[in-house]
């Protein structure tokens, strides 16, 4: 054989080899399961959990209201192509999730021992309130509640009433405009005028000394367009409000993480300095500085007051109060934003095997000492 032919079959040879180690290379390289691993490792981070279509049955109804999905993912509404709401109990036994809001729960007694029998390990049972522990107990059932849904930092699922959300680009917002709206001091819109931390003695002291203030609705004087506090999230309650520069948000009982939404509504789209009487508890929640005013930074009401009537009349002293609107935006949307935060768990098994627990009382941390503190406000009125 010539030395031609020799090298010939010896290129063939080694060009199999190479070519046979390329192709099993490309062939583990674009496999559906390399793919996948490489795109859960670098990918974003939908990728590592794909989605899948999930039912919540709701056993109650929210304050005699019918629970749906148009109501539950008002502030996520992509969300609802993945995960749906049933109220037919016959769908209870194949739900991937149980949930009764607390307020309610006596509706859902009757069929609570079906229910039971129905009961599944891998299918969470969710308690939702977003009541304060001063004036709701939560149903006190052992074991039975896995996970709970509450305005409360520490719950399984975090519903607060509202946030603070910052913008990517700053908002091109003139805030002198703003003072040309306020043309009054301050005022507060209430329906509950017996609270355990006497919340309308504190705002009577107030006024007392020297705070020009309005009171409207069961508390004060009807409300004008704005008949019932039932309708204080309505845009007549806005143009009710939109005139003050402050609002008088003080809740109806002093409680870790309690901001309502006489909080939210007031520093969002109504633009009155909110008037709080904690500052720890709105600062916990994430909200800037200046933005709020709080009772208790001042030894006494008369420093308050003052503090207040400096504030309402220096126009640059009372934009300060405002200049974060240029970097953070008020997401208020009354605590269904835990829905959001349910239906993404929902979504991913392991974190729901992570997640496994049962809730031997779920009263007992609720209204735990020291949750609420309604005497806070007492030295105010001495």
């Amino acid at each position: 054989m010539s030395s031609t032919s020799g090298n010939f079959w010896k290129f063939l040879v080694i060009f199999g080899v190479y070519a046979v180690v390329i192709l099993t290379f490309w062939q583990f390289f674009y496999s559906a399961d390399f793919l996948s691993k490489f795109l859960q490792l670098s990918g974003p981070s939908e990728f590592s959990v794909p989605r899948k279509n999930v039912t919540i049955y709701v056993a109650t109804t929210y304050y005699g209201d019918p629970i749906d999905a148009e109501m539950a993912f008002l502030t996520c509404p992509e969300l609802k192509k993945f995960c749906r709401v049933t109220r037919n109990f016959s769908e209870a036994s194949t739900s991937d999730a149980l949930l009764f809001h607390s307020r309610n729960f006596f509706e859902a007694v009757k069929i609570l021992p079906n229910l039971k029998k129905l009961r599944k390990p891998n299918v969470p049972w969710i308690l939702w309130n977003i009541e304060s522990p001063s004036h709701e107990q939560l149903p006190t059932e052992k074991n039975l509640f896995n996970w709970t849904m509450t305005y409360r930092r520490d719950a399984d699922l975090w519903a607060p009433y509202g946030y603070m959300e910052k913008m990517d680009v700053p908002a091109k917002i003139d805030v002198n405009s703003i003072w040309s709206l306020k043309t009054k001091t301050a005022t507060w819109l209430g329906s509950n005028c017996n609270t355990p931390n006497n919340r309308i003695q504190l705002i009577g002291k107030m006024i007392q000394k020297g705070l020009e203030a309005d009171v409207w609705g069961a508390c004060g004087a009807p409300p004008g367009a704005c008949m019932g506090v039932q309708k204080r999230t309505e845009p007549c309650v806005r143009e009710l409000i939109e005139p003050y520069k402050f609002y008088l948000a003080l809740e109806n009982s002093n409680c870790v993480d309690y901001v309502t939404e006489k909080f939210w509504k007031s520093l969002g789209d109504r633009m009155a300095v909110p008037i709080v009487l904690q500052r720890e508890v709105v600062r916990q929640l994430g909200v800037p500085d200046p933005a709020y005013i709080s009772v208790d930074d001042f030894q006494n009401l008369e420093e308050f007051v003052d503090f207040v009537e400096k504030v309402g009349s220096e126009k640059d002293f009372y934009l300060k109060f405002h200049e974060w609107r240029k970097d953070y935006r008020v997401i208020f949307d009354n605590g269904f934003s835990g829905w959001c935060r349910l239906c993404e768990r929902l979504q991913d098994e392991n974190l729901i095997l992570e997640n496994r627990k049962f809730y031997k009382n779920a009263n007992e941390n609720w209204q735990a000492a020291g949750v609420c503190n309604n005497s806070i406000g007492m030295k105010y009125l001495i």
